[in-house]
């Protein structure tokens, strides 16, 4: 008859899950001491008391939910018609402005070089000034005022046509 043969000292492990306990794992180690394992084959273990050690076993972090990007809101833009204008001196031209991706379409006339320039109504007419020269009419958005379009005007002098009367 053969018996196993174990060293002396064989270190078992026995590992349980414990209810109530997330991911915790607790292992008991016990040293079996076997004796009379030889000629006759039998064999007795004796135990020494079990020693419990935790091993904490991660619970995995969960992957966070991506949070959705919002998405741009388009910028303001301004477009003027015409975008060129010739006009005698005291003259009048009118100008149109479109405003884009706004609620309110309204927008603010001006002159770049001021009154010099000459005048533009609240309604895009423009009235060219005294002098000839190139000047330049401003709309500006009234919902964002960094949205802005310009128009260039250049002012010349009289036809050279002269009525008497």
């Amino acid at each position: 008859m053969c018996c196993c043969r174990i060293s002396a000292r064989a270190r078992q492990s026995i590992v349980c899950i414990t209810r109530g306990v997330t991911s915790a794992l607790l292992a008991f180690s016990f040293v079996a001491i076997l004796s009379g394992c030889g000629s006759g084959g039998s064999a007795s273990v004796s135990t020494a008391t079990p020693t419990p050690t935790a091993s904490a076993t991660p619970t995995p972090t969960p992957t966070p939910t991506p949070t959705p990007t919002p998405t741009p809101t388009p910028s303001v833009t301004v477009a003027v018609t015409p975008t060129t204008a010739t006009v005698d001196v005291g003259g009048t031209q009118s100008f149109l402005a479109t405003v884009s991706n706004a609620t309110d379409q309204s927008v603010s006339w001006s002159v770049s070089e001021g009154a010099t320039g000459g005048t533009i109504t609240t309604a895009g007419a423009y009235t060219a000034p005294a002098a000839a020269g190139t000047y330049h009419v401003v709309a500006t958005s009234v919902a964002d005022s960094s949205a802005t379009a310009t128009a260039t005007v250049t002012v010349q002098s009289g036809s050279g046509v002269v009525i008497v009367n």
